[in-house]
């Protein structure tokens, strides 16, 4: 097959972050904040802050939780949790965006394995 040939500018954007450790004992928090350039593909000019926590119940389970406002996607809450087992991993987590439940436009499930060494 053959066509004219074209290209596509993918947008740009700024991406911050920090991340506080042990606030308190075995809790981490998490800041970032994104900004797009454009209001091409979906994407708007409002900017998106993001806040989450990891707190380590013990050194094989983490446990998280986060919010973020702003951006195209406008409200997004998280949760998930680890088994981290020595050099091996397992992160699981759970996303809506738009509201809770069954308000929500819409939902994302992430499974990682990895092997640390």
């Amino acid at each position: 097959l053959t066509g004219d040939p074209f290209s596509t500018k993918y947008p740009s954007y700024i991406l911050a972050g920090c991340q506080y450790s042990n606030l308190i004992p075995k809790l981490d928090i998490l800041v970032s904040y994104r900004q797009y350039f454009t209001e091409a593909f979906g994407y708007n000019l409002v900017p998106r802050i993001s806040v989450a926590s990891v707190y380590h119940v013990n050194e094989i389970l983490p446990l998280r939780v986060g919010v973020s406002l702003g951006g195209p996607e406008s409200f997004q809450w998280s949760t998930g949790f680890g088994l981290h087992f020595g050099f091996y991993h397992v992160d699981f987590g759970f996303s809506q965006t738009g509201g809770f439940f069954n308000n929500a436009k819409g939902f994302a499930v992430a499974l990682e394995s990895s092997l640390w060494f």
